[in-house]
């Protein structure tokens, strides 16, 4: 629908053509990702051995991924939802999250970082690689949204999927540089996820434990107005 996608090939590495791989269907895993290298299951490759360096070792790996839902609703549907089940769990607001962001530093705790052209790096494994950036109380007794600051997830795994309730009918783009190793260290795989807004049950946010920086008292000299 106009957006680029990081993770569009024509060619793996080994020289396959890229195929379309459906890998979980209605909560059943059907197939995998394949490079040359076989297995018991598979002897065949699907397109999708990766490598960014000469030399690396050939991996399975996502080009761009996609996630459906055959029962997505509107946004505005899914923001009634979550009214709702606020409602049933007797709170006085549901978080509504609408924009994610890399972490401020990875010495300041955070799992991810600014790459080229803007791009998120995401570490692999180590849980969920941003933090919320615009987050809304949305009230149950009026609906109203308050801006809310300072949050961050304080768990999120594949366990946390298992809580959805509820998805959007539109997709939005997440292009990043996912982080893998390979045999000379960590390596940059340029992929794309495409996902809709999701509706969870139940979700651990905490404060962040990092402080937003202060302007400066002063503007710096090149800035200042010449007569």
């Amino acid at each position: 629908e106009g957006t680029p996608l990081m993770g569009a090939y024509k060619l793996d590495r080994e020289s396959v053509p890229a195929e379309r791989v459906t890998l979980v269907e209605n909560g059943r895993l059907v197939n995998f990702l394949m490079s040359r290298s076989p297995r018991r299951e598979l002897s065949g490759s699907n397109g999708h051995g990766r490598a960014m360096g000469r030399g690396e070792v050939v991996q399975a790996l996502a080009g761009n991924l996609f996630v459906t839902s055959d029962k997505g609703v509107s946004f505005d549907r899914l923001k009634a939802r979550l009214i709702e089940e606020a409602k049933v769990l007797e709170k006085p607001y549901g978080i509504l999250i609408t924009k994610l962001g890399p972490a401020p530093s990875l010495d300041a705790g955070g799992a991810g970082a600014t790459g080229p052209m803007g791009t998120v790096v995401g570490f692999g494994g180590r849980g969920f690689p941003e933090v919320p950036v615009l987050a809304y109380c949305v009230w149950v007794e009026d609906g109203r949204e308050e801006l809310v600051r300072g949050l961050r997830f304080s768990s999120f795994t594949a366990r946390s999927l298992r809580d959805i309730i509820g998805a959007g009918d539109k997709p939005f783009v997440y292009n990043h540089l996912a982080l893998v190793m390979g045999t000379s260290g960590m390596e940059l795989i340029p992929t794309a996820l495409l996902a809709p807004a999701l509706l969870f049950e139940d979700l651990d946010l905490t404060s962040s434990q990092w402080q937003a920086r202060k302007l400066p008292l002063l503007p710096p000299p090149y800035a200042v107005e010449q007569p």
